[in-house]
């Protein structure tokens, strides 16, 4: 075929022939979709030697995000919708050519899901699609749970642990497709042990910061330490909420743990009459109200709150309970004492001891997935993923030991003597480091083994 007006010279003023004898076999090509790796071969016959191919510049530019190589391939991924016109040329040893005109699309269908990250087995999950044509259908194309789909999008988790994508395609065959990671819930542990054990409520959503930046106190500290971008907003990106969930089940298991119990939140043998309940968001959270109590005894939480503090130096303040009070609120003010432990206040002093890279790279969108497989329990598959969950057990752990400190004066723990180990919970003088072992000595575990339950609870 012979369109002289795409030819271009090569060499030294020897103009390629157009001919009959290399020929474009390639009749079509497949569509792309944004955001997935797009691959097609373009082939021809009848050459002398090698080939080249280019695109003409008598058509049009290919999607942005897709390119063709010397050798005939069209590769990339997509990153724009887009309907075109190429013209696309092959050239032989002999500088014999052939060209065709190509019609290509590309097309961003976007799946939008009703809950983010991982769920736990038997959850709903509604999707919708928009950005294609009409006539949307829903399929799974890897399904490890056992779940199911049906074509109005609506989504249940099988029983299985696993990875399940969901496909949305519009009527055109345009698609996108989006991973539910299915597992046990991270805080199935932490339920309230009524009747038997003290119950607390850690509280993460408050604001007491004279001029906040964030929607609560707790993602300030988070967006400092590098776990939350500096200018995001609201509830933040999907990575950024997986990034606030993994530091707050790291510091509940490291405060179930110094209390005697599991790191999963559930009691063990041995271990004190305290039971802790997860955040609110969650299946196992349930918030109490500001009182910190819920119905009639026993139903009754004590609370503490992580929240901005104005002293510095100090990092906490509780009630020192020797009174027959049912129910702890460590939450606010009484009085001239500021209640609650001060995260404002801890992470400078954490951060001066686990230097790390996410003060000037923080949590971004590319982090979800390992965030999420971090949540669910899962190892650091890479150096990345070593140093957020590093950075988020790190300081769970001391953050917990702050909680466990104030929340032993609540149930009327006096401080340990000053020349005591870094260690020992009680101490006035807790050494912040990354990988101390915090434990409460002797004396105030026998304390808290005759104390717990408190009062009336």
């Amino acid at each position: 075929m012979a369109f002289l007006a795409a030819c271009s010279s090569s060499g030294e003023g020897t103009p390629p022939v157009v001919s009959d004898e290399v020929q474009i076999q390639t009749q079509t090509l497949d569509q792309g979709n944004v955001g997935f790796t797009y691959f097609q071969e373009v082939t021809a016959a009848g050459a002398t030697g090698a080939y080249s191919w280019w695109v003409s510049t008598s058509g049009d530019d290919l999607p942005a995000g897709i390119s063709l190589t010397g050798n005939g391939e069209l590769t990339g991924t997509p990153t724009e919708a887009a309907a075109r016109t190429v013209v696309i040329v092959v050239q032989d040893a002999n500088s014999t050519l052939d060209l065709r005109s190509f019609r290509i699309e590309t097309r961003d269908v976007e799946l939008t899901a009703s809950a983010q990250g991982a769920v736990i087995p038997g959850a709903s999950v509604s999707f919708t699609a928009s950005g294609g044509s009409a006539g949307y259908t829903f399929t799974l194309t890897a399904n490890q749970s056992g779940g199911t789909i049906d074509n109005t999008g609506s989504y249940t988790a099988g029983g299985q642990n696993g990875i399940d994508v969901v496909r949305a395609m519009d009527g055109d065959g345009f698609f996108d497709e989006q991973a539910v990671t299915v597992g046990q819930d991270p805080f199935a542990g932490f339920q309230p042990i009524w009747g038997s054990s003290d119950v607390w409520w850690v509280s993460w959503d408050v604001v007491y910061h004279p001029a906040p930046t964030f929607g609560t106190d707790f993602d300030e500290v988070l967006a400092f330490l590098g776990l939350r971008g500096s200018a995001s907003t609201g509830l933040g990106t999907d990575a950024e909420q997986l990034a606030r969930f993994l530091v707050i089940r790291r510091t509940l298991g490291h405060l179930s743990t110094y209390y005697g119990n599991g790191m999963d939140g559930n009691p063990l043998a041995g271990g004190l009459s305290l039971s802790l309940v997860g955040p609110s968001g969650t299946t196992e959270g349930t918030t109490p109200p500001v009182a910190g109590s819920q119905g009639a005894a026993p139903f009754r939480f004590s609370t503490i709150c992580v929240r901005h503090g104005s002293s510095s130096g100090i990092l906490g303040t509780a009630y020192v309970d020797f009174s027959n009070n049912s129910v702890e609120h460590n939450c606010g003010t009484s009085g001239d004492s500021t209640l609650g432990v001060f995260a404002n206040q801890l992470a400078p002093l954490y951060r001066s001891v686990f230097r790390n890279t996410l003060e000037n790279d923080p949590v971004v969108n590319s982090d979800e997935d390992g965030l999420r497989r971090l949540l669910f329990g899962n190892p650091p598959a890479d150096s990345r993923e070593t140093e957020l969950f590093e950075l988020a057990d790190g300081f769970g752990r001391v953050l917990a030991a702050v909680l466990a400190h104030e929340i032993g004066h609540s149930l009327g723990l006096n401080h340990s003597d000053p020349s005591g180990g870094n260690w020992d919970i009680m101490n006035a003088g807790l050494t912040i480091g990354q990988n101390i072992q915090y434990t409460f000595n002797a004396t105030h575990l026998a304390e808290l083994q005759t104390s717990l339950p408190g009062p009336n609870r």
